[in-house]
Order: C-alpha cells, then structure tokens, then sequence
C-alpha cells in the first residue's frame, strides 16, 4: 500500500507541513539575522547554551514524554488520570537539576550567567508545554499543535528580528523568545480546558520515571551524540570556530524538515500497523525509506556542489571562506539522517527502543573519540568528519535490524541519475542558481521516468489533499 492511502497520515503531514514550514521559515530568517548581526563570536554564544541546555533538560524529561505519547495514543483516557502527577514530576526532577546546574554555571561559565538564566526559563516552559502538545500529536490534533507553535515562533522569533533589527544583544534576543516560549505553554494547556495544577507523590514519581528509563537513556545518548562535537568545539577551540561550524550545521537542520514532518506524521499510523498486519507495515517502510532517499541524495548534491554560493548569498563572505569545506563534509550525512529518521520511528514504535539505545550508546562513544582525536589535528573540519562516519554507522545499524531494505536496483538507478544530473548541469555557463534549479528539475524527471518517484503516489496525494 502506498504511504499517501493512509488519509490520516495526509492529515498529520498537512498541519505538520504548515507547522514546520512556519518554523523552519521563521527559525532561518532569525538564524540569517542573528548570524549578519552578532557575527561569529555570537552565534558560538547562542548555539553553546542551547546545546548545554538540551543536555540539562534531558533530566528534566527522562524518556516520559515519549512513552505517554506511545501509552496515550493506544489510551486517549490515560492523560487525565496521568496529566498532574507527570506535571508535577517534571517540576520536582526541575527543581533538583537546577540546584546542581545553577552552581556550575556561576563557577565554569561566569560570562553567561545571566544568558543562560534566560534560557533556563525557555527550557521550562517547553518542558511544561511538552505535556498536552504529545498528547494532542497522540491523538492526531496537529491542528492544535499548528497553533501553538506558531504562536510560539512567531512572537519569538519575530521579536527577537526586532531586536536584532534595532542592534540587540544577546540577551535581548533571549528574552524574546522566553516571550514566545511562556504563551505558547500558556495555550497548550488551555486546549485542555483549564491549566493544570501538579500534583506529586514520590510514589507515582518513582513509577513514572521507572517505566520509562529505557526511553530516558536513549534520549539521553542520542541528545550527548548530537550535541557533543558543539560542546567540544567550545572548549578545545573557541567561540568564533563553534560559529563557523553551526552556520554549516544549521544548512542540514532546515533541510531536515522533511524527515521531522515524515517521522511525526507516521509515528501514530506506525503504531497501528504493528497491530493489523506485517505486509502492510513492510510496504509502508520501504516506500517511506525510499522516498527519503530520495530527497535526501539531492539535498546532499545540492549543498555540496553549491556550498560557497549559498554560504556567501545567507551569511556573507567570512562564513564562504571558513565554513564551505565543513558544509561539504558535512552534506553526505544528510542521506543517512533522512534515512535514520523512519528508522527511529519504526523501533520506538516497535518497543525495541533497548536496540537503538546500545546503537546511540556505541555511537556516542565513537563520537566523542573520534572528535578528541580529530578536532586537535583537523580544526573545526575534524567534527564534520567525525558527524558523517558516525550518521554512516547509525544507519547501517539501525537498517541492520529493520524488516526491510532498499533495493540494490533502486540504489543503482538513483546512482545513475545523480551522477547523469551532476554532469549535466555542473559545467553549464549560467548562475549557479539556475544551474541548481535545472539539477533538481533533470532529477525529479528522472526519477519519474525510472520509476523512483511514481506518478500513481502524485495523482493519488491530490486526490487526498482534495478529499481531505
């Protein structure tokens, strides 16, 4: 069965479209700002606290969310009789993670004392606002959730541009987006009917966190795994360099929308094709797998081949000459990333979250030796090297142990038609921009005309989207 006949699952990528489109739009026009504006210094600022705080909050979480996600979407009663003691645990593991943070940023990281306050308070009120947003993406309302993370990027985000519009600081920046961030949380819970009053009983707490501590320790290396080149930049180099190496990261992070508005989709339809039956669920994958595949193959060429053009034309010069060649090591992870991204869904949905821990577990110790090793010898073009080898070895794990696989005649024709694309447009004396545009065309007519992509998918999402 082709991914496009799950109605639902055309419902879920409409709202989800719309969502991570507005905050992907809105994210890259405040990261180009923020990046024009405070420079290189200022955006290893902002990525280091953000990167330390995601670690932080993983304490916060300790895999609850995505177990009730998965619990409430086989269960839509289970959130009022959950709802306030989860809330009021999450406070708790709050209050005692910050009495051990707080002290070491005044000790360790003085300078940022009061950005990293700010951005504390971001972090609690996601944490609190995470709670009814799982339970209305378990249930399918990604309208609701459409609506609460606009509110969210667009006060924090469009603020924060006025800030930098007007010459702000770091911190001005900061306290718009806590602005942002408080209403959104204000409104998730409204779309419950009240705000929820926590309540805790160390009982509940204990059982809580226990059932989902298999959850917690694989978001907890997956989190170490993404964010440790970030963390290890700063202190073996400087500020400057971690700037530098997020302008290039950040080029991978907008293309990813496609795998976040696919995987968040497809998790609910996943869950019930666990249930009704494994040929269905096969077709589903493989499809799934191949049409990330296939974006991502492209979007990988693109950056790579045009890496300087779009560096200079979003960030200027400086970031053309320093991040180019990072960019370009980087780019080949995007195949796997996309490719991982089902993956993840499919095992987590499968309650095999125990294998994609070991995975996260080897992969994060891989990386962080393979970047003491590399950054010292290599700068900061060690840490992209370090990120492809290890997406590479995620993948090949991760499909290691999914029930199906690509096609070696499907990976053939894709081979043949990038590499058809790549020299048919590289050479051609016209802006680099047309020259990229025409690519994608060539590709996408290829990909019809072998196949890949099926004109039957095309006709049969418009007829949904009509339907819908």
């Amino acid at each position: 069965m082709s991914v496009f006949e799950h109605k639902q699952f055309y419902r879920n990528i409409s709202w989800l479209s719309l969502t991570e489109l507005c905050f992907k739009l809105l994210s890259f026009v405040f990261f180009i700002a923020f990046t024009r504006t405070l420079g290189e210094q200022g955006l290893g600022e902002y990525t280091y606290l953000f990167s330390v705080l995601s670690l932080v909050m993983l304490s916060w979480d300790l895999g609850v969310s995505t177990y009730y996600q998965r619990l409430w979407a086989s269960e839509p009663a289970g959130f009022n009789r959950d709802i306030r003691n989860l809330l009021g645990t999450r406070l708790a593991l709050i209050a005692v993670s910050l009495a051990v943070f707080v002290p070491y940023v005044l000790v360790y990281d003085r300078a940022l004392a009061w950005p990293f306050v700010v951005v504390i308070l971001i972090c609690v009120c996601d944490a609190v606002r995470a709670l009814p947003v799982i339970y209305l993406q378990s249930q399918n309302n990604f309208r609701a959730n459409f609506i609460i993370n606009v509110l969210d990027r667009i006060i924090g985000y469009g603020g924060a541009i006025v800030v930098l519009i007007l010459h702000g600081s770091l911190l001005g920046v900061l306290l718009a987006l806590l602005a942002g961030r408080f209403v959104s949380m204000v409104v998730a819970h409204v779309f419950q009917g009240y705000l929820y009053m926590p309540t805790f009983s160390f009982a509940v707490a204990r059982r809580i966190v226990l059932s989902a501590l298999p959850l917690f320790f694989m978001a907890l290396f997956s989190s170490i795994y993404f964010r440790v080149d970030s963390i290890m930049i700063r202190h073996l180099l400087e500020f400057e360099a971690l700037g530098f190496y997020s302008a290039a990261y950040k080029l991978l992070d907008i293309t990813t929308v496609l795998t976040a508005i696919f995987s968040a989709a497809s998790f609910p339809i996943l869950i019930s094709l666990l249930k009704s039956g494994a040929a269905e669920l096969r077709a589903f994958l493989s499809q799934h797998a191949l049409y990330l595949c296939i974006v991502g193959v492209f979007v990988a060429c693109e950056l790579f081949l045009y890496a300087p053009h779009i560096l200079d034309l979003l960030y200027g010069p400086r970031f053309a000459v320093s991040s180019s060649l990072i960019l370009r090591y980087l780019a080949p992870s995007l195949i796997c990333i996309f490719l991982n991204s089902i993956a993840v869904q499919y095992l987590v949905a499968a309650r095999q979250e125990g294998f994609v821990l070991k995975v996260f577990m080897s992969l994060t110790v891989l990386n962080i030796l393979l970047n003491f090793w590399l950054i010292p010898r290599y700068d900061i073009v060690g840490a992209a090297v370090s990120t492809f080898v290890c997406e590479l070895a995620n993948t090949s794990l991760l499909y290691w142990r999914m029930p199906v696989r690509l096609k070696l005649g499907d990976l053939g024709a894709l081979a043949a038609i990038t590499a058809v694309c790549v020299f048919a447009t590289w050479a051609l004396p016209l802006p680099w921009l047309v020259r990229a545009v025409l690519g994608g065309l060539l590709y996408v007519g290829a990909g019809l005309w072998f196949g890949l992509i099926k004109v039957s998918d095309l006709r049969l999402l418009a007829r949904v989207k009509a339907s819908g």
